[in-house]
């Protein structure tokens, strides 16, 4: 049984870090269209028509990956019951004193627990990859249209 606990926990830790990478990479997605639309300053202020419209769809573009970016950053753990648990932080939060926590955790059963941690935050992981490879689409697409009309205001 040991085995078992240690090797759940070692998943646990495995999709933890799918986590955090995941959080790296959206942040890192909202640096960059940040900056994609901060560059708009850098337009003349007098634009033709079609010049605003290729700037404001580009603008749009990128705002729609930040905003999925930034919904892949929201915190998503589940809504613990008081005492339910004794390994997931929200968990412990709900035990009124330390001596309540402590028989819960003598009493847990310790690989169930980490395999339900596991379950959840590979959720959490494949929601979070779900929103990134969206705002990695939408950036991309946002970035090369954005490229393409300062090209165009440029030239013309």
């Amino acid at each position: 049984m040991d085995e078992q606990l240690e090797h759940a926990w070692k998943i646990k830790d495995y999709v933890s870090q799918y986590i955090q990478l995941a959080d790296s990479k959206a942040t890192s997605l909202v640096a960059v269209s940040t900056l994609g639309v901060g560059l708009l300053v850098l337009l003349p202020t007098k634009l033709l028509f079609f010049e605003s419209v290729l700037v404001g769809v580009s603008s749009l573009i990128l705002l729609i990956s930040l905003v999925f970016a930034l919904v892949s950053l929201w915190p998503r753990t589940p809504k613990p019951s008081s005492g339910s648990g004794s390994i997931f932080w929200g968990s412990v939060s709900t035990y009124l004193s330390f001596a309540d926590y402590k028989t819960a955790f003598g009493k847990s059963q310790h690989l169930d627990e980490v395999l339900l941690q596991i379950f959840y935050i590979s959720k959490v992981a494949q929601n979070k990859y779900l929103w990134i490879s969206r705002a990695v689409q939408w950036q991309a697409f946002g970035l090369v249209s954005l490229w393409l009309s300062f090209l165009i205001i440029r030239l013309f």
